[in-house]
């Protein structure tokens, strides 16, 4: 649970405002508002005193023991989030010794003991600790010294940092195991890497050479605050598009009640119940998008106070920091910040313009309401986005129903194991990995015998293509015969199209489709397939996993691949079509977690084998609901299968319910 953080709105970076005018003092925790103690700092570059980040987490967890562990400002998941050790947690992250830095300007001002100042005593400093970030008078260096660990807890004197203040900061040696631990001091433009001496001669001898500090400056101007400040723009833009929304929804809101008196005005009186239902069921639409729209708005302002935060670092890297310090400090930064931009963009790309309508229907005496509540959606353009030229033909809806429980056991044999499906035709189109076949089912349960393809192997996944001459294509994996075949659903012979297939160098399983790329889950890596137009696969590069045993693919647009390494304490990761990595979500109730899927909000779904339940994500790695079907009998899920808006799963080996 993320705690409530005010922002102050005076910024001060050693004593100066900021020429953001708004944000933090980066000498001061989020938490507790007081000059840190032992900073530790996020994956996201939020820091808080390691006492104040520990009694955060446990509160959370002390509210719900289910909880996600997050950063309390922008609520980025942690690192093993699993955990239910916070203190092993919180001393396994980073000490912030950009920020240990900056305090000490002030100390060699003041010169001031701080636990002596905190008891109202005047005493002169001389060491300073870069873990606890703390000055100390003779008296408390002694006592410190003696109660912690000297490894982790590096003391300087005072007059030692006044002649070289990078002592604060851990040596940035090379790390190259014959360059004697020489220190980094140029910066190679060619490879964009820091060099020592030995690396200048030995490897960058022809290479365009530059000091460090120039390349800090360099990349400053590149990711540069305008930057920061063009994606501040776009996100205060989406939050104005939003409450403009919000206001249009209450004006229409007003509206359609006053159409639906008129209505209910030209029918017979005893419709007056089903007014106030067709009312409710109004406001119950108008209440869920407001919902929505207070998640996005209070999400981007979330990313909009963390760019704030970011920019603060940018203007502050190089104050008072060795040169190599910098340069690393600017380098997390772009890293977060293009982090940061991708879940803009991907946020960005998910949302659409919600509109209250009263569809009426047609008064006969057998009615049961006066008229259909529909929220309209319409996608805002994306600026630096091609549009897909190959249409997917594909079924979806754009509110997951619940109001009708489904369940029915599709069965071969009784050793039939669904391993896969999709939506075709409304139907579901199941992979039944044992019984060699794909078969198509209504969500009620009823087989569709004209759609029966029996396979010579042992089929894993299927994935719909773009259609050809307006029949359907899917790709199906065989991972005991390393094939991919693809199958055109028309008159031509199954027989026929088995004999043309797509050899893979591993062993292929799960399968997700752009429309123009094809992606194959293979273990230790995802192979990307390129789809012609021609309706053939070519094979276009492999991304390495995180873990070896990936199975099970998904992917958003055509910009981001979700898969779930299947081992007992495997985790949902989520890469762009270049395997960089965008977050990877873990949790101590997520066991073995197998199929992965995607509804129309871009909610993430993942099984869990031996946790027996689904966890609902969000695009930014929130958990936002551990669900489980009413089916009393439901365990092990395997595969999800998005249809008509609904949400089903295969379970224990040839069963299939809806969520």
């Amino acid at each position: 649970m993320a705690a409530d953080v005010s922002r102050p709105t005076t910024v001060s970076v050693n004593g100066s405002k900021s020429k953001a005018g708004h944000g933090v003092d980066l000498t001061k925790c989020h938490l507790c508002t007081k000059t840190y103690t032992a900073p530790k700092q996020l994956p996201c570059l939020h820091s808080y005193c390691e006492d104040c980040i520990i009694k955060n987490l446990e509160s959370a967890l002390d509210t719900d023991s289910t909880a996600q562990l997050k950063c309390p400002i922008c609520i980025a998941p942690l690192p093993d989030a699993r955990t239910k050790d916070v203190n092993s947690l919180v001393h396994k992250l980073p000490t912030d010794h950009f920020i240990s830095a900056l305090m000490v300007q002030d100390v060699l001002k003041t010169k001031a003991c701080k636990t002596c100042q905190i008891n109202n005593k005047k005493t002169d400093a001389v060491s300073w600790c870069a873990y606890c970030a703390e000055a100390m008078c003779e008296e408390h260096a002694v006592r410190h010294n003696a109660m912690t660990p000297r490894d982790t807890h590096k003391v300087n004197a005072i007059s030692e940092i006044e002649k070289d203040p990078s002592l604060v900061y851990p040596p940035t040696f090379c790390t190259k195991q014959k360059h004697g631990r020489k220190k980094l001091e140029k910066y190679c433009m060619d490879h964009k890497k820091l060099c020592c001496s030995d690396c200048r001669s030995l490897h960058h001898s022809e290479c365009r050479i530059a000091d460090i500090k120039h390349a800090v400056d360099a990349m400053k101007n590149t990711f540069g605050v305008t930057a920061v400040d063009k994606m501040k723009t776009e996100v205060a833009n989406i939050i104005k598009n939003r409450e403009q929304n919000i206001t249009d929804l209450n004006n229409q809101k007003t509206q359609k009640e006053a159409a639906i008196k008129t209505l209910r005005d030209v029918i017979n009186q005893h419709l007056d119940s089903l007014e106030v239902t067709l009312k409710e069921e109004l406001s119950k639409a108008h209440d869920a998008e407001i919902e929505d729209m207070n998640k996005d708005i209070k999400s981007f302002k979330d990313k909009d106070a963390t760019l704030d935060h970011y920019k603060i670092l940018a203007e502050a890297v190089g104050r008072s920091t060795t040169d190599a310090q910098a340069y690393h400090q600017v380098e997390k930064l772009i890293e977060q910040v293009k982090i940061l931009d991708e879940h803009v963009y991907h946020k960005k790309s998910m949302l659409s313009k919600s509109e209250l309508d009263i569809i009426p229907l047609d008064v006969t005496g057998s009615i049961t309401q006066l008229a259909e509540v529909k929220v309209r959606q319409t996608k805002p353009k994306i600026e630096g986005k091609e549009e897909s030229k190959v249409s997917v033909h594909t079924a979806h809806s754009t509110i997951i129903e619940r109001e009708r429980r489904n369940k029915f056991l599709a069965l071969k044999f009784q050793c039939s194991f669904i391993s896969g499906g999709i939506s075709l035709n409304s139907n579901l189109f199941l992979v039944d990995n044992r019984g060699k076949e794909l078969r198509s089912y209504t969500e009620y349960g009823k087989r569709d015998t004209t759609l029966t393809f029996s396979l010579p192997g042992n089929p894993f996944d299927v994935a719909l293509l773009p259609q050809k001459k307006n029949r359907d294509v899917v790709a199906i994996t065989f991972p005991k015969d390393n094939q991919i075949q693809l199958i055109e659903i028309g008159n031509i012979s199954l027989e026929k199209q088995l004999k043309h297939f797509y050899k893979t160098k591993d062993k292929g399983y799960g399968l997700a489709s752009t429309g123009t790329k094809l992606i194959v889950a293979c273990k230790s890596k995802l192979d990307i397939w390129d789809i012609t137009e021609e309706h053939k696969l070519m094979h276009e590069k492999s991304i390495p996993t995180k873990g070896d045993k990936v199975k099970y693919v998904a992917v958003a647009d055509d910009s981001r691949i979700y898969y779930t390494d299947s081992s007992e304490r495997g985790t949902l990761n989520c890469v762009n079509m270049n395997g960089i990595n965008i977050f990877q979500y873990s949790h101590k109730h997520l066991k073995l977690p197998m199929g992965v899927a995607i509804d129309s909000k871009g909610h993430v779904y993942v099984c869990g084998f031996h946790s027996n339940n689904v966890h609902q994500v969000s695009p930014e790695a929130n958990l936002l609901e551990i669900m489980t079907p009413e089916d009393p009998h439901f365990r092990k899920p395997i595969a999800l299968i998005p249809n008509a808006g609904k949400m089903f799963v295969s379970y224990e080996n040839n069963a299939i319910t809806l969520l």
